[in-house]
């Protein structure tokens, strides 16, 4: 006995009771299958329905031999025989109607234009529709023209009917794409416009679908991936955008139609104050280097607070270029170590001695390491470079 799909009869069902014809267990799971259903298993770039049976949450839906196999969790208290109670969830099911539609309708739009859907992907977040051909002008300008073909014909209320019909029958509809070797196909049309043989879930007129917005796009493997936000996801959209707007017009602040001539001027002051940040950056490093006197036999320790990396590999720079100081410069939590050419073992020796009781991650040519430090305790690395000192200069007598 297979089952009777009733999403296929009334997709704007939510929740039947049916029987249960069969009972399997496979991977630690309790497999129905029911007399009937309203679980899409998902298809043709749709997700799978989600909902509960009996209150139980279904797990996945498998189909197979013609039978509809709902997963649910071993310890569910379901035989067959048994009456059971399936609720799908809703909101869910009804925004992948949406989406589908919406997908059929862009597709059909985007054919009329000379593009060709391969592919699709009917995501929770946005739609992905792969596309062949090309962009006819400029991209931006195209899918705007596209955008707002698809939206008047949502206006439109155009009826989006589905049905089944034998092979024998394929030659009398223009489907947009050529249907695959099966005995009966179920078409889904949107009113004399558009054919397509699909398996999925649809509203009842493109008035349902809402809205659709093409939000971007991308070349891959010679086609066009399209990504669009469709009924509620655009209109989710949209509000969010208006929030930023908002927000924006009272941060900068600007009216809506300054918002952009605002924002660019922002970004001028902003380059023109960096300029000039590493300018006089530039001249304290150097008047900071230069205040550095020499001190033999000894590492001088340098806290350069409040200070960010580029600060940091500056000073570090300018002092190496001197070659006459050992410095070790710490800067929140990272370090630059410079020693000079004579003694620019010491570096590597400190990095290898203490590794584990500063917490070192780092590394660098000998005399210019760097890294990070996690145990900064100004005294016992004082204590360590003096007793490292020590013993390089023993070596070298």
């Amino acid at each position: 006995m297979e089952t009777v799909k009733r999403y296929y009869q009334d997709a704007y069902l939510k929740d039947i009771e049916t029987a249960v014809i069969d009972v399997k267990k496979e991977d630690g799971l309790l497999l129905l299958a029911l007399e009937e259903t309203i679980f899409y298993p998902g298809g043709g770039g749709q997700l799978p329905d989600s909902g509960t049976i009996n209150g139980i949450e279904v797990q996945k839906i498998t189909a197979a031999d013609g039978k509809v196999y709902h997963h649910l969790p071993l310890d569910a208290d379901l035989e067959k025989g048994m009456t059971a109670r399936l609720n799908i969830n809703w909101p869910e099911r009804y925004y992948n109607m949406q989406q589908h539609s919406g997908q059929h309708l862009l597709s059909y739009v985007l054919y009329k234009h000379g593009l060709q859907t391969v592919s699709v992907h009917l995501g929770k977040e946005y739609t992905l529709i792969e596309l062949e051909g090309n962009f006819d002008g400029q991209a931006d300008d195209f899918l705007d023209k596209i955008e707002d073909e698809c939206n008047r014909l949502i206006n439109k209320a155009l009826p989006v009917k589905t049905y089944w019909i034998t092979r024998e029958e394929i030659a009398e509809y223009p489907l947009r794409r050529p249907a695959g070797d099966w005995e009966n196909l179920r078409i889904v049309e949107i009113d004399k416009i558009d054919y397509s043989a699909c398996g999925g879930t649809h509203v009842q007129n493109t008035a349902e679908i809402g809205l659709i917005k093409i939000s971007g796009y991308e070349k891959i493997r010679g086609h066009i991936r399209l990504k669009a936000l469709i009924g509620q996801k655009a209109y989710a959209y949209f509000k969010q955008i208006h929030e930023i707007v908002e927000s924006l017009k009272t941060e900068l602040p600007a009216d809506l139609q300054n918002i952009v001539s605002r924002t660019r001027g922002l970004k001028e002051d902003i380059r023109d104050i960096k300029k000039t940040k590493k300018y006089y950056q530039g001249l304290y490093i150097d008047m900071l280097c230069r205040s550095f006197l020499v001190q033999e036999n000894t590492v001088l320790i340098y806290n350069l607070q409040g200070a960010d990396a580029e600060a940091l590999q500056l000073l570090a720079g300018c002092i190496k270029k001197r070659n006459d100081l050992n410095v070790f410069i710490i800067s929140g939590n990272r370090f630059c170590f410079i020693m000079e050419e004579s003694r620019k073992e010491l570096t590597t020796e400190f990095l290898s001695h203490y590794r584990n009781e500063f917490s070192l991650k780092g590394g660098g040519p000998p005399g210019f390491i760097q890294g990070t430090i996690a145990e900064l305790d100004e005294k016992k690395l004082k204590a360590a470079f003096d007793e490292l000192t020590t013993k390089i200069n023993k070596k070298a007598e």
